[in-house]
């Protein structure tokens, strides 16, 4: 089941109330008085805020977050959320979708990084939580939460900046340099003329990414390997880009669940006319950043041996090609990758 997010209306008052007691009547992650009344409560989550949201599941209000400055003045460009879900709904993705929710609002919304001032170190789950979605502890307040089950408590300080979404860097290991640097030569960096904008996917994206596949590979139909379960999970880890409103490229990937340190690039299509403009390497490293502001330090991708344009292009990235069982006009390749003679070669990167 999909959560839904939307910013929230007059009528959501009851449902966000009624999250906000229950989980801090319970006292043990929020410092607000687990004796707060309703008027103060929607104060504090409503009025108070820049926005305020809220997540649902088959239509029903499961969570809510808002999204403000967490300091006015030369600090207002850093924001604070915070997040409360509703226990009948907890370890059903609320929690992470809200968060990756409210990321790609803050950078609509201008701000450059985001703060959570308060994580109370025994909501363990929150705290590993915002560390896979790339958050970092910066600081740590002995004994600064009074907990109603543990006593006095330490909590967290967790951060996480954004880059600027006009620059565009490529990661090497100990270094940042220009994105137009890239291992093994250099390139103009040509890829965000004028015009041209790269964005986070949407679900909805993917009716336009496999209506424009078979037009930017000749006639092939490669629809199949683009089923649209990539954008409904890992949309906020694939990429758009677009010029003046019209479809110009994509890249769809996404974080391991099972191998936490790595990320993997699915597909990427640019759209003809765009083709050795440097529009591939930006998306490319747009999803490297993703990547390293999600603790990942590896970038896994693989290829067709035929495809020689796209073996020359990772290795130019910055990509090395695995060992495998077979060769092929010299290229190392993995034989019997998805099935009986199909050959790939496989690419990693380090960040």
């Amino acid at each position: 089941m999909i959560v839904t997010i939307r910013e929230a209306k007059e009528f959501d008052g009851d449902d966000i109330w009624t999250i906000f007691h229950e989980v801090v009547s319970k006292g043990d992650t929020y410092a607000f008085s687990p004796e707060t009344k309703r008027k103060e409560a929607l104060e504090i989550w409503i009025e108070k805020p820049a926005a305020t949201y809220v997540a649902e599941l088959d239509g029903e209000v499961v969570g809510t977050y808002f999204i403000k400055p967490n300091q006015s003045g030369l600090g207002a460009h850093v924001c604070n959320c915070g997040y409360m879900v509703r226990g009948s709904a907890r370890g059903r993705g609320v929690a992470t979708a809200m968060c990756q929710h409210s990321q790609a609002e803050a950078r609509r919304m201008g701000f450059m990084g985001m703060q959570f001032n308060f994580v109370v170190s025994t909501n363990v789950g929150a705290v590993r939580l915002w560390q896979k979605l790339g958050f970092n502890i910066v600081g740590t307040l002995p004994n600064a939460f009074n907990h109603k089950r543990f006593g006095h408590v330490d909590a967290h300080v967790m951060f996480k900046w954004f880059v600027p979404e006009h620059e565009e860097t490529e990661i090497i290991p100990g270094r940042r340099v220009a994105s137009g640097e890239i291992s093994g030569g250099t390139m103009t960096d040509r890829a965000l003329e004028e015009g041209v904008t790269i964005r986070f996917a949407l679900p909805s994206d993917h009716l336009k990414i496999i209506s424009v596949m078979p037009g930017w590979w000749d006639g092939r139909d490669l629809t199949s390997a683009m089923p649209r379960l990539f954008l409904d999970h890992f949309h906020d880890t694939s990429l758009v880009a677009e010029k003046e409103g019209k479809f110009i490229g994509f890249l769809v990937g996404f974080l391991s669940q099972s191998r936490p340190d790595e990320g993997y690039i699915h597909f990427v299509g640019v759209h003809p006319k765009y083709r050795k403009k440097g529009l591939g390497a930006a998306l490319y490293n747009r999803f490297f950043r993703i990547c390293q502001e999600h603790n990942r330090s590896l970038v896994r991708s693989c290829t067709s041996p035929v495809n020689k344009g796209s073996v020359v292009f990772h290795r130019n990235m910055g990509f090395t090609i695995e060992p495998g069982d077979s060769e092929m006009d010299g290229i190392p390749v993995t034989r019997d990758y998805n099935r009986p003679d199909d050959p790939k070669v496989l690419f990693t990167r380090y960040l």
